[in-house]
């Protein structure tokens, strides 16, 4: 079956992160490209809260107590998702453990895990 559009813009977006990722088709590569992508987004929050850190030492030094308290919403946020991603296991998950996966479920995980990888580029372009 031919890759959808949602997989093969993926693909192409994993291919300039991760090259070692090869993606979902093929059930050999499903759980590492998971845990692959995971490490990937979780180390870009952990550089993230790094910057966040910066941010909030400045907003401290000017007495900005709002934006303090904001950063520090965002920060926990951060490590509650940086924790999940770590930690996410999926060995006895159907889709990882089928040989075919049902028709449109690669397409859903790839348009899920582009929101996720567009997501996380603009908060990048925020901090």
């Amino acid at each position: 079956m031919p890759a959808s559009e949602a997989e093969s813009r993926f693909l192409r977006t994993l291919a300039g992160l991760i090259p070692r990722a090869l993606g979902y088709r093929a059930q050999e590569t499903r759980s590492g490209t998971d845990e692959l992508l995971r490490a990937h987004v979780a180390s870009e929050l952990a550089r993230l809260r790094g910057r966040i850190d910066g941010l909030k030492t400045e907003a401290s030094d000017e007495g900005e107590e709002g934006m303090l308290e904001d950063l520090d919403q965002i920060d926990a946020r951060i490590v509650w998702a940086i924790e999940a991603l770590r930690g996410a296991e999926h060995g006895g998950l159907p889709f990882f453990a089928q040989a075919q996966a049902p028709e449109g479920q690669i397409e859903r995980v790839c348009a899920y895990d582009q929101e996720l990888l567009d997501d996380l580029a603009l908060l990048a372009a925020d901090v």
